[in-house]
């Protein structure tokens, strides 16, 4: 697969500015993955893997860069919430045990 090394932002639309991770977790709430912890805040737990990233990459025909790659491999959990002029924001949180890669 060709994989761009580096994050492009997307833009313009509803994830404009944001990277892979916050379209990875945007994913997942749509299938009722992820925990309500605020009121407009959704949390989806880690650990992430790789097949996480080919089911995703699958489901929307969409292709994360390796830099994204590494850090959801890393993460424990990201945020998401939709700000008040309509965009979706992401907050990645790593994990102390680090990355794993299976």
């Amino acid at each position: 697969m060709n994989r761009p090394l580096f994050h492009q932002s997307y833009g313009p639309g509803k994830f404009e500015g944001e990277d892979c991770t916050t379209r990875f977790a945007y994913n997942d709430m749509q299938y009722s993955i992820g925990e309500l912890i605020r009121e407009n805040t959704l949390r989806t737990r880690g650990p992430f893997s790789l097949k996480d990233v080919e089911a995703y990459e699958k489901d929307t025909k969409d292709t994360m860069c390796v830099e994204c790659i590494i850090s959801l491999l890393g993460a424990a959990y990201i945020d998401i919430w939709e700000s008040s002029d309509g965009f979706v924001e992401g907050e990645l949180v790593f994990s102390k045990e680090g990355i794993r890669l299976d």
